[in-house]
Order: C-alpha cells, then sequence, then structure tokens
C-alpha cells in the first residue's frame, strides 16, 4: 500500500489515522508552539475560523488554514 506523501516528505494519511489527529473535524495541519511541528490534526470550524453553521464540503482548500496548538 503506497502512502500519502507532502513535500517534506511527511506521511499524511499516518498523521491523520494517529490518535492525537482526534476524532472528529477537517483534516489540517497543525503547527506546535513549543516545538514548532507540524502535523495533520482535526479541528472543528471554529477553530480554523470558519463559520460552524456552514457545510464543510463546500469550503475551497484556500480557505482552510493551519492553526497553532500545544503538542
Amino acid at each position: 500500500m503506497s502512502s500519502v506523501t507532502d513535500r517534506d516528505d511527511r506521511d499524511l494519511e499516518a498523521e491523520l489515522e494517529s490518535a492525537g489527529a482526534g476524532q472528529i473535524g477537517i483534516p489540517v495541519d497543525a503547527i506546535c508552539v513549543g516545538c514548532g511541528r507540524t502535523r495533520v490534526k482535526r479541528a472543528d470550524l471554529e477553530e480554523i475560523g470558519q463559520n460552524p453553521q456552514i457545510d464543510p464540503t463546500t469550503l475551497e482548500a484556500t480557505e482552510l488554514t493551519s492553526f497553532k496548538h500545544v503538542c
């Protein structure tokens, strides 16, 4: 089975399947304010600056931003 990786050779599928990514929300890049590591994490619409009432399937990728968190 082939994994999806990005330009930094991150294994995005493995990051998304990890317990740290969470179970509910839209997958986005989360940047740790402590260590600076970027990883996939699920976030709700409010956490990424979107109206929580909208249908997430209507969002464009350019409307989704990364957010900062602590590992």
